[in-house]
């Protein structure tokens, strides 16, 4: 009778010890003082075992969730990481801001098709930035490249909504991530003229800029050599 008891004891700690294994909760904790806007890495924070009555249920379970996010508040250290806690890069919630580095501006620039490559401009592409004035803003009519190798941050539709593939209609709004002199001219080149985006390699080599194209010397641009056109029947 007596090892029946001792048995029954023994078999309702071990129930017990279990129940209390499966409440316990790993969750994400910051290991330092974590600013509001930084971006996030697995090295600043840790992770910590709970009782699951104990954590909040939007805490976060694994270090590797922090990676390329942004911290929306500050974190103090030691403080549970929660999903509310974290940016997505370029959200749509949260804005831009977090999507920038250094010191970067991020300006919208209209891309209708016939000016950015049909309408295939995609979030990360480079692209150039040519300017075209016309004859009245500059004296006479040229086309100069302004900026090269710029970040496309993101691209929108025509109210500002944020596109995405097979919506039918291309994006008509690029979003640049630009210096903030960049962001200057290309201010006020917007409003003295038409930009066009042209798109070329992933980190390119600078090509070498011209004085600008206009009507005195459009056939010598390109080589110098004069351009001249042959009619056919002499040919």
């Amino acid at each position: 009778m007596v090892a029946l008891v001792l048995g029954a004891v023994a078999t309702a700690a071990g129930f017990g010890s279990l129940l209390l294994g499966e409440a316990d909760v790993t969750i994400v904790v910051a290991r330092e003082d974590i600013p509001a806007h930084a971006a996030l890495d697995p090295t600043m924070v840790e992770t910590r075992t709970l009782p699951a009555d104990a954590v909040h249920e939007d805490a976060l379970g694994a270090v590797e969730g922090v990676r390329g996010r942004y911290s929306e508040r500050e974190i103090p250290r030691g403080t549970a990481v929660l999903a509310g806690d974290l940016v997505e890069p370029g959200s749509t919630v949260a804005g831009l801001p977090w999507a920038l580095a250094g010191d970067e501006r991020a300006v919208a620039v209209p891309s209708a098709p016939d000016r950015a490559v049909g309408g295939t401009l995609r979030p990360g592409h480079r692209v150039d930035v040519i300017h075209f004035s016309e004859a009245d803003m500059h004296g006479g009519a040229m086309a100069r490249t302004l900026l090269q190798d710029v970040r496309v941050e993101d691209v929108r539709g025509g109210a500002g909504d944020r596109w995405s593939e097979g919506k039918g209609t291309p994006p008509d709004t690029a979003i640049l991530a630009v210096a903030p002199r960049e962001a200057e001219v290309l201010s006020y080149a917007m409003a003295t003229g038409t930009l066009y985006l042209v798109t070329g390699p992933y980190h390119p080599d600078p090509a070498p800029l011209g004085e600008g194209v206009g009507s005195g010397n459009l056939y010598e641009y390109l080589g110098g050599e004069e351009i001249r056109w042959t009619p056919p029947d002499a040919q």
